[in-house]
C-alpha cells in the first residue's frame, strides 16, 4: 500500500506514469535477455505482459496504452529481430502483435474503469467525512464557487434560521441576515471573491423563532496547482454571548467610571466644605497670634493652628490616596535644584528636630548632579513623609539623610538617585516591616499607641516612588533605628544654571577651617564639603580640644582665619566658647560662624557683642555654606551687620521681593469668614479692599471701578467663578486691558488648577490660604507693575504722614513745604555721590534723605534704605536700578504732597 500510494503521490506529474511504461518495458526486455538463446523468437511479446498490466493498474488507460506500445515495439525490433519482422514476417507472428496489442487496450481500459471507480469511492467516502465534520462543529459551515455563489449549507444552517438548505444556494442567504447588516455582508464578500481583500465579518443572523444572534464569519479560498481559486470555503462563530459580556463590561465600566466621577466629585466637595472654614480657622488664627496676647492665649491659639494644620494634612493625604488608588495621580515636570529643595525640605523639619534636641543632617555627593527635570513637589512630599517619621519614632539622636546616584544604570538622559534616611529611633520588628506600606495600617495598631497618624503616608509615599521610576525599602530592628531607601529616575536640565556650589572659590583655595561639633555626622560631612572645595578643614568634637586647636596654630602665629561653630555642645554653648575666642588677641582676625539649632531670646544682642560674622540654621545647606564662607571671608573693613538671624530670614523670607505698593484689590469671596481674613491680611499691608460676595457684583465692579487685582472665588452664587473670568476676558478683547486675576478656590486638585488657567485666570490658590502664598501669587501677577509703576496716592503713606503731623493741619502743611524744598537736593547729593562712585558720601546722602522721607513714603524710603546699605558694603554695581527707581518717585512725590490736607489723608488711611 505505501508502494501504491508513493507511486500515485509521484504519477501525478504529467510525464511520469509514461517514464514509468518505458521503464517497465526496459525492465521487462532486461529480464528477457539472458533467457533468448533458450526461448529464441517463442511468444516474445508475452514477456511484456506483466509491464502492461502494472503501469495500467498504477497509471490508467493511457499509460497501459503507452506501455503495449512500447512493448510491441521492443519485442520486433530486440526479440524478434527488426529486418525480419520487415522482410520476412510470418502471420503467425503478426496476429501474436495484434493479439497483444488488443490485450493491453482491454487491460487498459478495465484498469481506467478501476480507477474511476475507486475514486468516486474515494470521493464519496471524503464527502461523507466532511459533512460528518462540519456537521459536529458548533459552527455554521459553508462552501461557495469561485464566483461567490453558496452550493453548501450545514443543516445547522436550517436547525438555525428554519431555512431549507436548498432555499439558501447561491446569494439566497443573504435575506436570513438583519437588514442593516445584509449591503455591509454583500459588499464584503463581493470585494474578497474579487480579490480586494480578506473575508472577515461580523452580522445578525434571524432565528428560526424570529431573533437574531450574532456570528463572527470568516471564509477562505482553496487554489488549484495553477492558483486559480475553485472553491471557498467558511465558517461562521456564534458570538452572541461574547457580544452581550461585552456589552455588559462596557457598562459596567461605565457605571464604575460614573463612580468614580461621583466619588471624585464628592471628594472635591468635601474638600471645598473641609477647607474652607478651614481657612478662616487658620487666618484668623494667624491674625490673632500676630496681636498683643498673654502666654496662655498665645500657647492656646498655637495648639489650635497646630491641629488645623494636622487636619488640613489628614485631608490632603486622604485626597492623595483618593487620586493613587484612581489611578489619576501624574507627576507634574518642571526643573528644579536638587539640593535646594531637599534643603528647603530639612529646614522646614528643623524646628521639630531642634525641639526634641535631635540633629538633622544631609549630605549630597559630590556625583550627584544638581539640575534636574521632575517633580519636585511630590519628591518633597516623600521626604517629608519619611524625614517626619524618622523625628516622630526618635526621641534622641539624629536623622541623617544621604544622597547619591543610584547603582543601576538609567536611561539615556535621565539620572537615577538612591536616597536614605536614618535615624536612630524604636526601630521596627522584622515581621512588622511589609504591613507599614499598607493603606491605613501602622506598625503599631493598639489602643494604647503613643504616635498618631492615618497610616497613609507610607504607602502615598511607595506609590509616589513607583511613579518616579523606583522603589522603596525599609531596614531597621527593635531598638537600633531604621533606614529608608528609595530609589528614583529624574532627566538632566540640558542649560543648568550656575549654582553657588559650581563657582570655584579661588579665594578659599588651601584655607585652614576648624570645625568644632559635637555630633560626629555633622563633622564627616562638613569636612567632606570644605575639601571638595579646596580647603583644609580639622574637625573637634568638643570645647576643650577645639580651643588647643586654635591656640596650637595661633602660637606659631598661623592663626585659623575661620571656625564653623556648632552653637550647642554637651559641654559647653557655642557663644560661650564664641567668648572665649575673642577674648584672645591673637584670634581676633578669626572669623565665626555660628550654626544653630534654635533661637533664644537674647541672642541676637549677644552674637552682634561678640562679633559673629554669620549665623546659619541647621540643617545647614551646602551651597548656602560656600556663599556664607565666600562673603565672610571677602570682607576686609566694611563694617556691615552679620547676617540676619535664623527667626529674622524665616519672618522676612515670605514677604521677601514681594511690592510694598499699595493695590486696589476686589474681593469676590461668598464665605464671610474667609472675606474678612482676606480684607485684614491685605489692608495690614496698605492695600485698598472692596468686598463683594457674588459673581454678578463681581463683573459689576470689575467694570466700573478701577481695580489693580481681582481675587476671584470659583464657586459663588448667582456667577461662578469661570463665567465671571469668561465675560472679562471677552471684555478686554475689545479695550485692550487686562486685570489680574488669582482664583480661590478649596479644591486642590492638578485638574482645578489647569482648569483656572485655562479659563484665563493668572494664578491659583488653594484654600486654607497660606499667607506667604498669597504674598507671592500677588507679587507674581502685579508685583512687578506695581512696584515700578506706583501712582501719586500709593506713593504717600498717609497714615505715617498723618503720625508725623500728629493731625495738626498747620504743621503738615509747613513739613510739606519743607519737603518740596528740600528734596531736589537730597536727591542731587545722592547722585553726585553716585555719579563720583563715593561709596561713603553715597552712603552718607542716602542716609540724610532717608530720614526725611520715610515720614512721607514707605515705598521711596525702601528704595533709599536699598540704596544706603548697598553703599555701605561697596556693592555699587546694584545702584543704578535703584537710582532709576528713586528718579521715577520724585516728581510723583513732589505732586502727591501739594494741597495735602487732614481730611484727605484721612480719606486715604480709611480707605486702606
Amino acid at each position: 500500500m505505501a508502494i501504491e500510494t508513493g507511486f500515485r503521490e509521484w504519477s501525478r506529474r504529467k510525464w511520469a506514469p509514461y517514464a514509468t511504461a518505458l521503464a517497465a518495458v526496459v525492465l521487462s526486455l532486461l529480464l528477457r535477455w539472458p533467457l533468448q538463446p533458450l526461448l529464441g523468437s517463442a511468444v516474445p511479446h508475452m514477456t511484456f505482459l506483466p509491464a502492461v498490466m502494472l503501469v495500467a493498474y498504477l497509471g490508467g488507460f493511457w499509460p497501459g496504452v503507452a506501455a503495449t506500445l512500447f512493448s510491441a515495439i521492443a519485442a520486433h525490433v530486440f526479440l524478434i529481430g527488426l529486418p525480419q519482422a520487415q522482410f520476412n514476417a510470418q502471420v503467425n507472428d503478426f496476429a501474436a502483435m495484434l493479439l497483444f496489442v488488443l490485450s493491453g487496450l482491454i487491460i487498459s481500459a478495465l484498469s481506467e474503469s478501476l480507477h474511476r471507480a475507486r475514486n468516486r469511492i474515494a470521493l464519496r467516502e471524503g464527502e461523507q467525512r466532511w459533512r460528518s465534520m462540519t456537521e459536529a462543529l458548533p459552527q455554521l459551515v459553508w462552501s461557495a464557487t469561485p464566483d461567490g455563489a453558496c452550493d453548501y449549507f450545514s443543516t445547522q444552517w436550517t436547525q438555525h434560521t428554519g431555512v431549507a438548505a436548498n432555499d439558501l444556494l447561491g446569494w439566497r442567504w443573504m435575506k436570513t441576515l438583519h437588514p442593516d447588516d445584509r449591503e455591509p455582508t454583500r459588499k464584503l464578500w463581493t470585494d474578497s471573491v474579487a480579490g480586494r481583500g480578506p473575508y472577515d465579518v461580523e452580522y445578525r443572523v434571524r432565528r428560526s423563532d424570529g431573533g437574531y444572534r450574532w456570528f463572527k464569519t470568516r471564509g477562505v479560498p482553496i487554489s488549484d496547482s495553477n492558483g486559480r481559486i475553485f472553491k471557498w470555503f467558511g465558517t461562521c462563530t456564534d458570538i452572541t454571548d461574547a457580544k452581550l459580556f461585552a456589552e455588559e463590561l462596557r457598562t459596567a465600566k461605565e457605571v464604575a467610571e460614573a463612580a468614580n466621577r461621583a466619588k471624585d466629585e464628592f471628594l472635591a466637595n468635601v474638600s471645598h466644605e473641609i477647607r474652607t472654614p478651614m481657612n478662616a480657622i487658620l487666618g484668623m488664627t494667624e491674625l490673632t497670634l500676630d496681636t498683643p496676647l498673654t502666654d496662655d492665649q498665645r500657647q492656646c491659639l498655637r495648639t489650635v493652628k497646630s491641629s488645623a494644620d494636622s487636619l488640613l494634612g489628614l485631608i490632603n493625604d486622604l485626597l492623595d490616596f483618593s487620586k493613587i488608588e484612581a489611578g489619576k495621580l501624574e507627576l507634574d515636570l518642571a526643573d528644579f535644584s536638587l539640593r535646594a529643595t531637599l534643603g528647603d525640605t530639612l529646614r522646614a523639619l528643623a524646628v521639630r528636630a531642634h525641639k526634641k534636641g535631635l540633629e538633622l543632617i544631609y549630605n549630597v555627593q559630590p556625583k550627584v548632579p544638581d539640575a534636574l527635570i521632575g517633580d519636585a513637589g511630590r519628591l518633597r512630599q516623600v521626604l517629608l513623609n519619611l524625614i517626619g517619621n524618622a523625628i516622630k519614632f526618635t526621641d534622641r539622636g539624629e536623622a541623617v539623610v544621604r544622597v547619591e546616584v543610584a547603582d543601576d544604570p538609567a536611561p539615556e538622559g535621565k539620572v537615577g538617585l538612591r536616597f536614605a534616611v536614618s535615624d536612630t529611633g524604636i526601630g521596627i520588628a522584622l515581621e512588622k516591616q511589609e504591613k507599614i506600606f499598607r493603606a491605613f495600617e501602622q506598625e503599631d495598631m493598639s489602643t494604647t499607641r503613643r504616635y498618631g497618624g492615618t497610616g497613609l503616608g507610607l504607602t502615598i509615599a511607595s506609590r509616589l516612588v513607583s511613579l518616579m521610576g523606583g522603589k522603596i525599602n525599609v531596614d531597621s530592628a527593635l531598638g537600633r533605628g531604621s533606614t529608608f531607601t528609595f530609589t528614583a529616575q529624574f532627566a538632566r536640565q540640558l542649560r543648568p544654571a550656575d549654582s553657588v556650589a559650581a563657582r570655584p572659590p579661588v579665594l578659599l583655595n588651601n584655607l585652614p577651617v576648624l570645625v568644632v561639633d559635637d555630633n560626629a555626622a555633622n563633622r564627616r560631612i562638613l569636612e567632606e564639603w570644605l575639601r571638595s572645595w579646596q580647603m583644609e578643614p580639622v574637625a573637634v568634637g568638643d570645647g576643650v580640644t577645639a580651643m588647643d586647636t586654635l591656640w596650637g596654630a595661633a602660637a606659631p602665629g598661623r592663626p585659623y582665619p575661620l571656625v564653623l561653630l556648632d552653637g550647642r555642645m554637651p559641654d559647653t554653648d557655642g557663644l560661650v566658647l564664641a567668648a572665649k575666642i575673642r577674648k584672645r588677641a591673637e584670634l581676633a582676625a578669626t572669623r565665626i560662624i555660628l550654626l544653630t539649632s534654635s533661637d533664644i531670646p537674647g541672642d541676637p544682642a549677644r552674637i552682634r557683642e561678640l562679633n559673629i560674622d554669620a549665623q546659619l540654621l541647621k540643617p545647614v545647606q551646602q551651597d548656602e555654606l560656600l556663599e556664607t564662607i565666600y562673603r565672610v571671608m571677602s570682607r576686609v573693613n566694611c563694617n556691615v551687620q552679620p547676617l540676619n538671624t535664623p527667626s529674622e530670614r524665616q519672618q522676612s523670607a515670605p514677604t521677601s521681593g514681594l511690592s510694598t505698593a499699595p493695590l486696589r484689590i476686589l474681593v469676590a469671596e461668598d464665605n464671610e469668614f474667609n472675606a474678612q481674613l482676606l480684607e485684614q491680611l491685605l489692608m495690614r499691608r496698605g492695600h485698598q479692599v472692596r468686598l463683594v460676595n457674588n459673581g454678578r457684583e463681581a463683573l459689576s465692579w470689575a467694570e466700573h471701578a478701577a481695580s489693580d487685582l481681582l481675587l476671584l472665588d470659583v464657586h459663588m452664587p448667582e456667577l461662578d467663578g469661570f463665567q465671571v473670568i469668561q465675560e472679562i476676558r471677552e471684555r478686554e478683547r475689545s479695550n485692550g486691558k487686562h486685570l489680574p486675576v488669582i482664583a480661590l478656590t478649596a479644591r486642590s486638585r492638578k485638574e482645578d488648577r489647569e482648569r483656572c488657567l485655562a479659563a484665563g485666570m493668572d494664578d491659583f490658590l488653594s484654600k486654607p490660604i497660606q499667607t506667604a502664598e498669597l504674598w507671592l501669587a500677588i507679587n507674581r501677577v502685579v508685583g512687578a507693575k506695581a512696584a515700578n509703576e506706583p501712582t501719586s496716592a500709593q506713593l504717600i503713606d498717609s497714615r505715617v504722614l498723618l503720625a508725623a503731623c500728629d493731625g495738626d493741619a498747620g504743621i503738615l502743611k509747613r513739613i510739606c513745604d519743607k519737603f518740596r524744598d528740600r528734596l531736589p537736593d537730597h536727591i542731587a547729593a545722592v547722585q553726585k555721590a553716585f555719579l563720583h562712585q563715593d561709596a561713603p558720601g553715597l552712603r552718607e546722602a542716602a542716609h540724610k534723605l532717608l530720614g526725611m522721607i520715610s515720614a512721607f513714603s514707605t515705598v521711596a524710603a525702601s528704595v533709599v534704605s536699598e540704596i544706603e546699605d548697598n553703599a555701605a558694603c561697596e556693592k555699587l554695581e546694584e545702584i543704578p536700578i535703584l537710582m532709576e527707581q528713586l528718579n521715577s518717585m520724585a516728581p510723583e512725590l513732589l505732586q502727591a504732597v501739594r494741597n495735602q490736607s487732614i481730611e484727605s489723608l484721612q480719606r486715604q488711611a480709611g480707605a486702606r
